[in-house]
């Protein structure tokens, strides 16, 4: 195994697509490779601290149509395992349940 300072970017995205189970590949890996902001915010922290926490919000902002055809690839695996598909009405409850603690 490598030292994590000598990783690549390509040395993660492998890693990454090694372990991924295959529902997780319809969504494409979000990596930051600009490498000098990079450094420059290991030597502000070395510098000046951590002022705040780190938040990780790997919110997507993907357009209607790639999230249709993410959902579609989806559903396709479903049909394919023989999971049943659940109808939008059936979801729609579920998600309403687990917002509201029913």
């Amino acid at each position: 195994m490598w030292d994590d300072n000598e990783r690549t970017i390509e040395d993660l995205k492998a890693e990454v697509e090694r372990r991924s189970h295959p529902a997780a590949k319809v969504f494409p890996l979000l990596i930051d490779t600009d490498e000098n902001a990079w450094e420059e915010f290991y030597a502000d922290v070395g510098a000046n601290g951590l002022r705040s926490p780190i938040v990780i919000d790997r919110r997507r902002h993907d357009d209607v149509s790639v999230r249709a055809a993410q959902l579609a690839k989806l559903l396709e695996m479903l049909k394919v395992e023989n999971f049943p598909t659940p109808t939008v009405p059936v979801v729609a409850r579920r998600q309403l349940g687990s917002v509201i603690g029913a």
